[in-house]
């Protein structure tokens, strides 16, 4: 079974950091970062709980945006046919 509940942020093909967003312990998401490149770092600390809105303010400015010239091509690409922050992970 798959766990939509973690996932990993890759960089080229190197793990970059690791995102639980239900930890066993409750609370806000956390965030194991495998870099110390601040310019790719999922979070500002290295290792810590993260609150959702500073995951989607990240994935928004990793993702492409809604405005792109070819927005409707790239998701089509990604087999998708709108613009979900949340769905473009691969």
């Amino acid at each position: 079974m798959i766990d939509y509940m973690t996932f990993d942020v890759m960089w080229m093909d190197d793990i970059i950091a690791h995102v639980d967003l239900k930890p066993a312990n409750g609370g806000t998401p956390y965030v194991i970062n495998n870099i110390d490149d601040f310019n790719k770092q999922f979070s500002p600390n290295m290792e810590g709980h993260i609150c959702l809105d500073e995951i989607e303010r990240w994935l928004k400015w990793r993702a492409f945006p809604p405005t792109r010239v070819n927005a409707k091509e790239l998701l089509a690409s990604l087999g998708h046919c709108t613009k979900n922050t949340w769905s473009h992970g691969r």
